[in-house]
């Protein structure tokens, strides 16, 4: 089913507490935190009717480092299966994640708005 032509009654996946609950569980190494990182990584998941997250498929990536941080992260992160015409569904969500941390080792989510050129 091509994306553009999805029926109203399609919901995609969501996450529970949204993109900040995400990204808030992302556990960045501390060699990342030392050395000062900005990373952009997009991810699609694969949930399940039973908004299981089945598959992580990583799209895109700048920083190797942080990759398992971030998988780590989203399997501790519940989901919500699609739906159409009100039945669960499988379903991928494709997932942008920035972080940026600074130096004495703040880090702050970018928002996942941000589109990754």
């Amino acid at each position: 089913m091509n994306p553009e032509k999805l029926p109203d009654s399609f919901k995609p996946v969501t996450i529970e507490g949204g993109y900040e609950n995400l990204q808030s569980k992302v556990d960045i190494p501390a060699a990342a935190i030392r050395d000062g990182i900005e990373t952009k990584v997009i991810l699609d998941i694969f949930v399940d009717s039973l908004s299981t997250v089945a598959n992580i498929n990583v799209v895109r990536y700048s920083r190797p480092s942080v990759i398992n941080a971030i998988v780590d992260a989203i399997k501790e992160t519940n989901f919500h299966a699609a739906t159409l015409d009100g039945k669960s569904v499988n379903s991928i969500k494709r997932i942008p994640i920035g972080l940026h941390s600074k130096v004495v080792g703040e880090t702050t989510p970018i928002p996942a708005e941000t589109r990754f050129e």
